[in-house]
């Protein structure tokens, strides 16, 4: 009697199992724009499989098939479904990050001491790394979009922000500040 619940218990697992994992697309959660990914619906080869995508992505090539590969354009979510003979699946959603583009928001002279405010234009997605890098200009406070600096000495500022698709740097010359009345 035991084996036979054991059985029972065990084909049951499996059941559950395979319909779960017939219902997941596998592949990257995240990706910059203009890459190229590859997603796999995870059930048996030679099952006709029709793929949708709404959002800045096209399918490259495996319409039909259990795999493609998808290129990204833009910036924001691409959401990723299909349809196949078992069923449906559980979409997967990719967040499309844009390659960051930095300017300088504010810059105020204050007598000896200078306020700047770079911005670094990440959004929507803009989880994971990043990294601010002004030189020798002593950082106030950073985040993902921003950086605050204070610069004693009227000398050029460069900053740099670099996320995991790229970076950009943005210059202010002495000449450009704005000195108030």
């Amino acid at each position: 009697m035991k084996k036979r619940v054991l059985a029972v218990m065990l084909f049951l697992t499996t059941m559950v199992t395979c319909s779960f994992a017939f219902s997941n697309i596998a592949g990257p959660s995240s990706i910059c724009q203009g890459k190229t990914a590859t997603y796999t619906l995870m059930m048996p080869e030679g099952l006709d499989v029709t793929w949708y995508i709404s959002g800045n992505a096209t399918i490259v090539s495996g319409q039909g098939t259990t795999s493609v590969q998808i290129k990204f354009y833009g910036s924001g979510t691409v959401n990723i479904s299909t349809d196949f003979e078992l069923g449906g699946n559980t979409p997967k959603t990719v967040k499309v990050q844009g390659y960051p583009t930095v300017k300088i928001k504010q810059r105020f002279e204050f007598l000896s001491e200078t306020k700047l405010t770079f911005y670094a234009n990440v959004t929507p997605f803009s989880s994971g790394s990043y990294n601010w890098n002004c030189g020798n200009n002593p950082i106030e406070n950073q985040n993902r979009s921003k950086v605050h600096i204070t610069m004693n000495i009227p000398e050029p500022v460069v900053c740099t922000f670099t996320n995991a698709c790229g970076s950009d740097t943005d210059i202010l010359w002495p000449k450009d500040f704005i000195t108030p009345f």
